[in-house]
């Protein structure tokens, strides 16, 4: 995939986004809480990608942010200046006590003295032990831990919108990924993963289809573990993070749209938020084992057709700037068979729609899709193609497009 265009100045509303945030609410957070400092940072990792006639669209879409933020209920109490940790270390150290002991306030404080003592490509890799197998905030942490340093290398983007995901993390103390907690070693291969996750098993949805009781169907049911203990390769990390990321995109391909939204979008989003920790301090083959977890979850509950790898979309009789608003299929198959040269456009119009769009896991997918193609430039154009497939999801049913 070309490098991206330069970057422009982030407006000011990104700043008075980042400032809201970073003040949690008193009440448990809601999917848009929840969501919230991670759908700020897809959106100003896009709007940089996006031609210009995008960003009043998406300047609105920030102003909302602000508005539903301010909504959702009265600010915390900041806490005692006396109880915020003064090191990175001992930043670390706290949190990780305050999420075991299901201590909202202290992780608050904890998460303060992280955002005051850390780099932003230092969260996963102090925190990453700590938090890589909770569930709690629907096991969105590692998408924050990808997408900071990612986003705002240099601190472009405030790192303490970090304050009310970890409130968030500590809510749930016992919410946990543990079938992979001894892991011996494997001589598995990448392929012999992709194997696996193509052989996921059915189970029944849990009926809230959130994210913990789906991955504890695969925990308690033994599923994760009979599937994936030996198929984990030992060595081979970046040939099995590629092998994931590229069956979350075909699953997004080739499943029916009913789960595109949520379920589909959140394979790749949650898949590659843990892989980005593959080489930020955790035992590599430990986080390959929850990321495939979080994979085979998804595909146990919500899936009804074989994984196929050799499958791709069928091409479109429309042009890919046409079929995007033509349903999953033409937008796929549009995209998929586009020349490369047209690969910079479609990533530019792709990224308007998405930084632009009300829901915020499309924005999220959007940009992963273009980061799982900068990681494996090989199937660029399936990447390109998931993404359409859910903007063609969207512009095609309730909620579509409209911006």
């Amino acid at each position: 995939m070309d490098a991206p265009p330069t970057r422009t100045p982030d407006p000011p509303i990104v700043t008075t986004v980042a400032q809201t945030v970073a003040q949690p609410r008193r009440d448990p957070a809601n999917s848009f809480v929840l969501h919230a400092p991670l759908e700020l940072l897809a959106r100003v990792g896009l709007v940089r990608l996006a031609p210009p006639e995008y960003r009043a669209a998406v300047t609105e879409r920030f102003r909302a942010m602000v508005d539903e933020w301010n909504a959702f209920s009265e600010p915390v109490d900041a806490p005692a200046e006396d109880a915020i940790p003064s090191s990175a270390g001992a930043s670390a150290a706290l949190l990780s006590d305050a999420l075991d002991a299901g201590s909202v306030e202290t992780a608050d404080a904890a998460a303060i003295g992280c955002t005051r003592t850390f780099r932003p490509d230092e969260f996963g890799a102090l925190l990453g032990s700590s938090v890589l197998t909770r569930t709690s905030a629907a096991a969105h942490a590692g998408i924050f831990f990808h997408l900071l340093p990612r986003v705002a290398p240099r601190g472009e983007v405030s790192s303490a919108v970090f304050r009310p995901l970890a409130r968030e993390l500590a809510r749930q103390p016992d919410w946990r990924i543990r079938w992979c907690d001894e892991l011996a070693p494997s001589d598995a291969s990448a392929e012999d993963l992709f194997a696996a996750i193509a052989a996921t098993p059915t189970v029944e949805a849990h009926p809230a289809g959130f994210v913990h009781p789906t991955m504890m169907r695969v925990e308690e049911t033994g599923i994760a573990d009979d599937l994936l203990r030996h198929c984990i390769p030992s060595n081979h990390h970046v040939a099995a993070a590629r092998v994931l990321q590229r069956a979350a995109a075909l699953t997004m391909l080739q499943e029916p749209d009913e789960h595109a939204p949520y379920g589909w979008s959140h394979a790749l989003t949650m898949t590659q938020g843990v892989l980005s920790l593959v080489d930020a301090g955790p035992d590599p083959t430990h986080v390959i084992a929850i990321a495939a977890t979080y994979l085979v979850g998804f595909r146990a509950s919500f899936a009804r057709r074989a994984l196929r790898a050799g499958d791709r979309p069928e091409r479109s009789d429309l042009h890919w700037s046409d079929a995007l608003d033509a349903g999953s299929a033409a937008a796929a198959g549009s995209v998929f068979h586009a020349e490369r040269s047209e690969h910079e456009a479609i990533v530019r119009t792709l990224a308007g729609r998405g930084a632009s769009h009300p829901d915020a896991h499309l924005a999220k997918y959007t940009l992963a899709c273009f980061d799982a193609a900068a990681f494996d430039p090989e199937a660029t154009a399936i990447y390109l193609a998931a993404a359409a497939h859910l903007h063609g999801v969207w512009a095609s049913g309730p909620g579509g497009f409209d911006g």
